[in-house]
């Protein structure tokens, strides 16, 4: 059976990790919108927050919820890249349940030089380090909603690579294998290659970090696909149901424009009458 398009994808992982090159490959899909670097995860955090908090908005998340619906409007799937969602995972299963993440997994010592050279992120390498060694182990709880893409695997073989994450877990367009063939730089896998990136002080920095957090082991271990159940991961929606939140969506938007405006309106004037 052919596997149906989520409504949302989120593309994260360890900051240098080929996030960008994945990203790119998959909005070559005519039936999906791409929002790069839109940290969607990060912000419905303070969304959420703010309804608890002095700056109080309530309607706030609704609202955001049913922006992203519109985002992805007359196309099938809104994917969104951050590599900071893989941290956020949890609240956006809570809001968007249909939602499905694919983690990217780069050998430790390139995606730390990619990392610093990047400058996403503050320019140390035990930070970046530190920061892989986090992020890579969230890996570890998986899910129905959830795939790795392992990025020396997807630069060597494109097409096999997307084949294996996409099988069962959403659809595989044509242009998307075709771009990520065209565009495929095997050298980029060389695990030698970081080396002429950095000077020899931060080459041996690094060699240190990935040997006292033991990077290597933990890449073998997301990589060869072993984990453990997520803890709190929400299970994916089957299709009947997906549809109907679909078909339900509009009414819930009125509901926090019109209707609980209303009602917290009179409470209010409740509140602030009088004994």
């Amino acid at each position: 059976m052919r596997a149906e398009y989520p409504d949302f994808l989120f593309v994260c992982g360890a900051v240098g990790s080929g996030n960008t090159f994945l990203f790119r490959s998959l909005t070559e899909d005519p039936q999906v919108y791409g929002l790069n670097e839109g940290d969607i995860g990060g912000f419905l955090k303070r969304l959420v927050e703010s309804e608890q908090g002095i700056a109080r908005c309530p309607h706030a998340p609704g609202e955001f919820l049913r922006f992203l619906h519109a985002l992805r409007a007359d196309r099938h799937t809104l994917i969104e890249k951050s590599p900071s969602n893989i941290r956020h995972k949890a609240l956006i299963q809570a809001h968007l349940p249909d939602a499905r993440f694919v983690y990217t997994l780069r050998a430790p010592r390139a995606a730390i030089v990619s990392g610093l050279l990047g400058r996403a992120v503050r320019a140390d390498v035990e930070h970046v380090a530190r920061l892989w060694r986090d992020d890579t182990e969230r890996m570890l709880e998986r899910d129905e909603a959830s795939r790795v893409m392992v990025y020396e695997r997807f630069l060597a073989a494109p097409a096999q690579a997307l084949e294996d994450m996409t099988r069962g877990f959403m659809p595989l367009d044509a242009a998307v294998v075709r771009f990520a063939t065209r565009m495929a730089r095997g050298e980029r896998a060389d695990p030698e290659r970081w080396k002429a990136k950095v000077t020899p002080e931060q080459a041996r920095d690094i060699e240190h970090w990935v040997a006292a957090l033991d990077l290597d082991a933990l890449y073998s271990e997301v990589a060869q696909g072993r984990g453990r159940a997520a803890r709190h991961a929400a299970p994916m929606l089957p299709a009947w149901r997906r549809r109907l939140r679909r078909l339900t969506a509009p009414a819930f938007a009125l509901y926090y424009r019109l209707i609980k405006p209303l009602r917290n309106g009179t409470d209010g004037g409740r509140r602030g009458t009088s004994p």
